[in-house]
């Protein structure tokens, strides 16, 4: 991946989370923020950790923890904390389809299977229902 691309990820993902993630705070919103990205380029695009590293001005151990906490964290979205971050995650993803034209790993509709998956495994049902009719409507409107 051309390292152009590799920016505008780094800028939209900071315009999402509104904060410079190449900061070296350790800031718990950051951190969060920084383990969102680490993930998402490594399971959608593939980035290797020394790549990160090199664009958040980090040692690539570092991404490599980072990584893993967040995939520990998603492991732990049925507490409401967690299931926040998850939240999070899954609404930079979407936005991460958006304003980046070459991100297509996970489609529109797989993110949202996975997204009602999720809500009926930690009794979301009244969420998850929401988001079979608003998903119904739409592709009848279509």
């Amino acid at each position: 991946m051309e390292l152009q691309t590799q920016q505008q990820i780094l800028k939209k993902a900071n315009e999402f989370f509104g904060m410079n993630l190449a900061n070296k705070t350790r800031e718990r919103e950051y951190v969060h923020a920084r383990q969102m990205l680490v993930a998402l380029m490594r399971e959608h695009y593939n980035i290797p950790y020394l790549r990160i590293a090199l664009l958040l001005d980090r040692d690539h151990s570092t991404m490599i923890h980072n990584y893993k906490s967040h995939c520990d964290t998603m492991d732990l979205e049925g507490i409401a904390a967690y299931t926040e971050y998850a939240d999070r995650y899954y609404a930079f993803v979407k936005y991460m389809i958006v304003q980046v034209p070459t991100f297509s790993k996970w489609s529109d509709l797989e993110l949202w299977a996975r997204e009602l998956v999720r809500k009926i495994k930690y009794a979301q049902v009244d969420d998850a229902e929401d988001m079979i009719v608003n998903k119904a409507r739409l592709i009848a409107q279509s």
